[in-house]
């Protein structure tokens, strides 16, 4: 079963970081194609923290 497979997932949280852990706490890789830019900062702001967890290694 190769290829590519894919899906839209609408998902909402009272807070951008909290819609953030939602949509990395899902296994899967992901684009964001929309949403405030709340959004994409606070999900800027949580790949820096993810980042810096392992720069060390």
């Amino acid at each position: 079963m190769g290829g590519f497979r894919s899906c839209l997932l609408h998902v909402g949280a009272d807070t951008p970081s909290a819609l953030v852990w939602m949509i990395t706490s899902v296994d899967a890789g992901f684009t964001l194609t929309g949403g405030p830019p709340e959004l994409a900062a606070a999900l800027r702001a949580q790949a820096a923290r993810c980042l810096g967890a392992v720069d060390h290694i």
